[in-house]
């Protein structure tokens, strides 16, 4: 019903990550607040605690409009993305105003290099083969302290992947 997406939730600090920003943003977030309600009196506006990129396909960085000035109005919300990907934002508007003004706080990753996304959470991008006209697009592998997983929100036949899928898994 909703544009694929995923929050992580994680308990220990309460912080909420969004993977893809789609057209569904307001939905994403009502869905996020059934769960883990937004404080009350807080000042900053965003409604979760970062927000992380797979690629430059509609579905999967429209909702970043809802973080601008004539919405939510966020401050540095942090935006991680490919190289590739932060380049497009930087480069085409709306998004470089969301950028220029301060709503959104890009951060590179590399592709194949994890990163901690906070203690205990790590986040293994990696490139996959799909339409890559404005960016590459990226899957995620999130690893928690108990559990793992594989978040590939588009990709072109699992035959012409680099890796075998089962050696990701």
């Amino acid at each position: 019903r909703h544009v694929a997406s995923l929050a992580i939730h994680v308990p220990k600090t309460g912080h909420v990550y969004l993977v893809d920003a789609t057209p569904d943003l307001p939905a994403q977030v009502e869905m996020i607040h059934a769960f883990h309600p937004h404080p009350a009196g807080k000042v900053d506006r965003s409604p979760v605690d970062g927000v992380l990129l797979t690629h430059a396909h509609i579905g999967h960085y429209l909702g970043l409009a809802w973080f601008g000035f004539e919405s939510l109005n966020t401050h540095e919300i942090p935006v991680w993305a490919s190289p590739r990907m932060a380049g497009f934002l930087r480069a085409n508007g709306p998004w470089s105003q969301l950028v220029r003004i301060g709503n959104i706080a890009l951060r590179e990753f590399q592709p194949g290099q994890p990163f901690a996304l906070e203690e205990g959470i790590t986040i293994e991008p990696f490139a996959v083969p799909h339409r890559d006209e404005y960016s590459d697009t990226m899957a995620l592998l999130v690893r928690g302290p108990r559990k793992t997983l594989l978040y590939v929100p588009d990709t072109d036949t699992w035959q012409t992947w680099p890796r075998p899928l089962t050696a990701v898994l």
